[in-house]
C-alpha cells in the first residue's frame, strides 16, 4: 500500500452488510422466488431495498452468486439454515421447498464468509470504482491509469520501480516515461511490465488478460516460490494480447485495440460475439444479475455498439437484433430467455 490517499473508503466501509442484513437479504430473495410470490411483498421489498446502501450490497451479492447454485444439494442445508435464519426473518404463512431453503442458507454463508475476504481487499484498496463506474488517477509521475467498472488497485512507488497491484477488475495504463523505474502492473497469477506507454489489464477470476494499444509490453506467469526456473514471458506489440494463468501463458495474439478501450468512451462493441458473453460482459457493468441457460442461446451471437452506461437499453437493443426476450423480476434479476 503506498501513502497515496484512498477515496471514499469511509463510506464504503459504513455501507459493509452486516451479518443482520445478510440474513434479511437471503429470505427476501427465498421469497420473491418462490411462486406464491405477491405484488405487495415486491412491493415490500423494494421498500427494503431503498431503506439502507447495505441493504442493495447485500442482495447484489446474492444475484452474483446465483450462476452456480443449480447444483447445490438442499438435504444437507436443510438443518443450517434453520439455525442461520432467526425467527423474525422467516417467511411467515409460507411453506419453503427444500431447494428454496438451500438456497437460502448457501447465500448467507457464501456472501457472509465471502464478503470478509474479498471486500475487505475492495475496501483497503488505494483506489475503487463502484459498478458502472470509470475513474481516472494522474499519479506523481504524470502517468494515468483508468479503472473500469468495480475494480481496484494498489499503488506503490519507489525509488526502484512503480507498481500498480490490480486486485480486481481492469485497468487501462498510460505510462510515463522514466528508463530508471520500470512500470509494472502485478496480479496474482502475473505481470505486466510496460515497454512502452499504453495497455489494458483484466483480471478475471482464474486468469489475467494483457492487451497493448501502443508500443509493448513484457507479459510473464508469476514465478513461483521456491522456484529456481526464471518465469515464461512473452513480449506483445501493439494491437496484441494474452492470457495468463496459474500455471500457461498463451503466445500473442491479435486483439482489436478499439473494441479492448471502448468501456473508456462508455460502449461495448463485438463483432459476431456469443450472446452469453456478450450478456456476461454487459452484466459486469448492471447492479443486479442477468440470468440465462446458456445452452439455450448458444446459437446465437450478436454484433453491433451497446452503451454501458444504460445496461437496460443494451438488453432491449438485442431483443431488435435476436429472437430473445427479457423478463424483469426484481430491479435487480433481468432474466433472458429466447423466444
Amino acid at each position: 500500500m503506498s501513502a497515496l490517499p484512498a477515496q471514499n473508503q469511509a463510506q464504503d466501509a459504513a455501507d459493509e452488510p452486516e451479518l443482520e442484513a445478510v440474513l434479511q437479504a437471503a429470505n427476501w430473495y427465498v421469497q420473491l422466488h418462490a411462486p406464491d410470490c405477491t405484488e405487495a411483498e415486491r412491493a415490500a421489498f423494494t421498500e427494503w431495498l431503498e431503506q439502507d446502501a447495505s441493504h442493495r450490497i447485500a442482495y447484489e451479492r446474492m444475484e452474483h452468486m446465483w450462476r452456480d447454485l443449480d447444483e447445490v444439494s438442499p438435504k444437507p442445508a436443510l438443518n443450517a439454515l434453520e439455525q442461520v435464519l432467526t425467527p423474525e426473518f422467516k417467511p411467515v404463512g409460507r411453506k419453503l421447498s427444500a431447494k428454496s431453503l438451500a438456497l437460502g442458507i448457501t447465500l448467507v454463508l457464501g456472501i457472509w464468509l465471502g464478503s470478509q475476504s474479498d471486500t475487505a481487499s475492495y475496501l483497503m484498496a488505494d483506489y475503487t470504482t463502484a459498478v458502472g463506474e470509470q475513474r481516472v488517477i494522474e499519479l506523481p509521475d504524470h502517468s494515468r491509469i483508468t479503472l473500469n467498472t468495480y475494480s481496484a488497485v494498489d499503488i506503490d512507488y519507489s525509488t526502484a520501480e512503480r507498481r500498480i497491484k490490480l486486485l480486481q477488475g481492469e485497468v487501462l495504463v498510460e505510462v510515463a516515461k522514466d528508463a530508471a523505474r520500470p512500470f509494472i502492473v502485478v496480479t496474482r497469477q502475473g505481470t505486466a511490465r510496460a515497454l512502452g506507454t499504453q495497455f489494458v489489464v483484466r483480471k478475471e477470476t482464474d486468469a489475467t488478460r494483457v492487451g497493448v494499444i501502443e508500443s509493448v509490453v513484457e507479459a510473464c506467469k508469476v514465478k513461483r516460490m521456491f522456484s529456481t526456473a526464471a518465469p515464461e514471458c512473452v513480449i506483445l506489440h501493439a494491437n496484441q494480447g494474452t492470457r495468463i494463468e496459474d500455471t500457461y501463458i498463451s503466445q500473442p495474439q491479435d486483439i482489436d485495440a478499439n473494441a479492448l478501450t471502448g468501456w473508456v468512451n462508455g460502449t461495448l462493441a463485438v463483432d459476431n460475439q456469443s450472446l452469453a458473453d456478450v450478456l456476461l460482459e454487459l452484466e459486469r457493468y448492471r447492479h443486479g444479475r442477468i440470468h440465462f441457460k446458456e445452452d439455450d442461446i448458444a446459437h446465437l451471437h450478436v454484433s453491433g455498439v451497446f452503451p454501458l452506461n444504460d445496461t437496460d437499453r443494451a438488453l432491449e437493443m438485442l431483443t431488435t437484433y435476436l429472437p430473445v426476450d427479457i423478463q424483469y423480476y426484481t430491479p435487480l434479476l433481468a432474466v433472458v430467455k429466447p423466444r
